[in-house]
């Protein structure tokens, strides 16, 4: 029980104060729980870019700015319990829509994005709007109404406030464990949401103390048991999960490839197709790694985000026959590693996946290896940690002395800031050097300190993969001078903020 000094009758009854303090803790985790679960909402569709995190986080401090400007204003109007659980009720229903909603709205709002990537800006932070800005509005103007109804005839006013959003503020530390780190691995998204909607209507039916009221929380209740947990459920989506890490999903298009898209718009991770082992796609030019030494029959190889395991597919069938070749890898998120064994075929005797931060398996590691391969830069941004002149230095130190290492980087033009600093890096820790153009986005570093040569491994290819040899051959060459270009440190780190820099100048040149 908590008591205010008083000056004069105080018109909240003495056994409502802690309630409603805990109406104030409440919202607060609600708040800071949907905001979180959010940007897992919008990742599939808008990816994690600082453009899509910075629209959310505006949108919502601006919506709770305005709820907490009008909630005072209205409280003063309405000073009673009534209408502050009447706002918890609108906000449980708000909350409560977002999850019908999202899917189809994203969709839309999304589909034009692969046309057009400058529009990533204004569709993210139109997505962001039509979504939250109301529900977190209304969410704002809770913890006002609180105050006003714990303030009225208290001398202490300023202690009472203080007592107010100190709960709230609790209450939201418990609501950033809750859902990143139990609810969403656990139920998914779109049932985090709904469960803390829940929360929301249950403490409002209570304080409304209207039994007509509870027929809500039945409706409520059957809808949510009914509503699919997926954000997707087109045809071509044989399986999709939530993780600790964002969303995965599987299609299947219509070649029969199974492909591994995670929480971007733009890419794959991986490909696999029951009778192909070539994909056409980056994967096919990992075949160059252990050509680098030919006379080594037995090669341990490392891949840092395994993903689907394509690249240990490729390697297997098409040069297993010349080498034996022990696999490891490192892949953070354990539903990935669980989906590829289920439809990528990653069931090869010869592996071992750890389920680690790349950074964190090198590390820990005492495997020298004759291949490296980094292959956890996604699309649009590469973990800093993860291409740093010490993490290249730890890399070098887990090599053999003939070994080689490969990069697959993206950006959007070879002459960007986040190709030039990559090569600059890589090239203050090994001598040789090579740069293979995938694609316009798509490149593919390769470095070593041994005798190993590229343009050797590219006449190893087997015979029977010439096409695909004479593709890489025209797309590769030696980088004989590094760019002119910052050094990546982990003090000095690749930031999302190059990357959008990067995206913007590939806007400004090409069509």
């Amino acid at each position: 029980m908590v008591d205010f000094p008083l000056n004069r009758s105080n018109p909240v009854q003495s056994s409502d104060q802690t309630f409603l303090l805990l109406s104030a803790f409440l919202s607060g985790m609600v708040i800071m729980a949907v905001e979180l679960t959010a940007t897992q909402l919008m990742a599939p569709f808008f990816g994690t870019s600082v453009f899509v995190w910075t629209n959310l986080l505006g949108v919502v401090m601006t919506a709770l700015a305005l709820g907490y400007w009008l909630g005072g204003k209205l409280g003063d109007h309405y000073p009673s319990k009534e209408w502050l659980f009447t706002l918890l009720l609108s906000a449980s229903f708000l909350l409560a829509l977002i999850p019908v909603i999202a899917p189809w709205m994203l969709q839309a709002i999304s589909a034009s994005i692969e046309e057009d990537l400058v529009s990533l800006v204004v569709n993210s932070l139109l997505g962001s709007i039509v979504l939250f800005a109301v529900p977190f509005m209304v969410l704002g103007m809770i913890s006002p109404s609180i105050v006003r109804l714990l303030s009225s005839g208290i001398e202490a006013s300023g202690s009472v406030a203080g007592l107010v959003f100190s709960a709230s503020t609790i209450g939201s530390i418990l609501g950033t464990f809750l859902p990143t780190l139990l609810f969403v691995p656990w139920i998914g998204c779109k049932r985090t949401i709904f469960l803390f909607a829940g929360i929301l209507l249950l403490l409002s039916l209570i304080g409304l103390r209207k039994a007509i009221l509870w027929l809500f929380a039945a409706i409520f209740i059957f809808l949510v048991y009914r509503v699919p947990g997926t954000l997707f459920n087109q045809a071509d989506i044989v399986y999709q999960t939530e993780s600790l890490y964002g969303h995965v999903w599987v299609i299947r298009d219509g070649r029969g490839f199974y492909r591994l898209k995670r929480d971007q718009k733009y890419g794959v991770q991986s490909v696999y197709h029951p009778q192909k082992v070539l994909t056409d796609g980056v994967w096919d030019y990992f075949i160059v790694a252990p050509l680098f030494q030919p006379w080594k029959k037995h090669q341990s190889i490392t891949i840092i985000g395994s993903a689907g395991g394509t690249a240990y597919r490729v390697w297997q069938e098409t040069l297993g026959d010349r080498f034996h070749f022990q696999f490891e890898g490192a892949e953070i998120d354990p539903a990935v590693v669980s989906m590829a064994c289920r439809y990528f075929g990653l069931n090869y005797p010869n592996l071992r996946i750890n389920t680690s931060d790349g950074r964190r398996y090198l590390v820990q590691s005492r495997t020298r290896f004759d291949v490296v391969l980094l292959d956890a830069y996604h699309n649009l941004y590469i973990p800093p940690h993860l291409t740093s002149l010490e993490f290249f230095r730890l890399v070098e130190s887990r090599l053999n002395p003939d070994g080689v290492t490969l990069a697959n980087v993206h950006s959007w033009l070879s002459t960007s800031e986040v190709v030039d600093r990559m090569i600059r890096t890589l090239g203050e820790v090994f001598h040789k050097v090579w740069i293979i153009n995938v694609s316009r986005t798509n490149f593919l570093l390769v470095a070593t300190n041994g005798r190993g040569d590229l343009f050797e491994a590219i006449g190893a290819i087997p015979p029977t993969l010439h096409d695909l040899a004479g593709r890489i051959k025209t797309r590769s060459h030696r980088l004989t001078e590094l760019p002119e270009a910052a050094l990546i440190t982990d003090d000095r780190p690749l930031s999302a903020v190059v990357f959008d820099r990067a995206a913007v100048e590939r806007w400004a040149v090409l069509p």
